[in-house]
């Protein structure tokens, strides 16, 4: 089963990177560098508060076999409220980061992409589910439609002279594709309870 588990974890990146790879291809081919600038400096600060997000929960959730249903919706909550927190929080500074690079362009990006935070945050109980189960064939299956789904309507944006949006959409509409498949996949929902006590022990 672990074997299996782990050969399928590599198909999966193995795949994903060279579909990634292609539809990047047709991306450049489509879009200036500059558009792909504009969404890297923006990406340098997103990929730093991510890490907050999570805040290791996903580590335990795999690593501890006696997870409860309670702890399982508590974490989700957190996670969901810091996600919410750190996102309000980049609107809050995306004039600021504006003026770090010198750009107002990045203003209305930071914007948008404040809300991958939020669709981040919602599959990460879910995800870990997977893992735990060792269901690296679901992981990589909603990863690779997630990749493919969003990569052909970023394209499509990038035809019809979106310019920088379709990197900005196809980013978002990824990461939304995937929490829902997650969601899918995983057959778990969250209970509408919450007890910080019950996880001080998975922190």
């Amino acid at each position: 089963m672990i074997a299996r588990g782990v050969l399928w974890d590599l198909i999966g990146k193995v795949i994903n990177q060279g579909i990634t790879f292609i539809i990047s291809i047709f991306l450049a081919r489509l879009l200036l560098p500059a558009d792909f600038g504009l969404v890297g400096m923006v990406m340098a600060f997103i990929s730093i508060a991510q890490v907050f997000i999570n805040m290791g929960f996903q580590t335990s959730l795999v690593q501890n076999q006696n997870v409860t249903q309670i702890q399982y919706s508590t974490i989700f909550w957190i996670n969901l409220f810091v996600a919410f927190f750190i996102g309000g929080l980049f609107i809050m500074c995306a004039k600021y980061i504006g003026d770090f690079y010198k750009n107002p362009e990045l203003v209305p990006i930071v914007y948008v992409l404040s809300i991958t935070f939020i669709t981040g945050a919602i599959g990460i109980v879910n995800q870990s589910m997977l893992i735990k189960r060792m269901d690296f064939k679901k992981i990589a299956f909603c990863h690779l439609r997630a990749s493919f789904f969003s990569g052909i309507v970023g394209i499509y944006l990038a035809f019809n002279d979106f310019g920088v949006w379709a990197l900005v959409f196809q980013y978002l509409l990824h990461s939304i594709i995937l929490q829902i498949l997650l969601f899918v996949k995983s057959k778990w929902l969250p209970l509408y309870r919450f007890s910080f006590h019950s996880v001080q022990s998975l922190w």
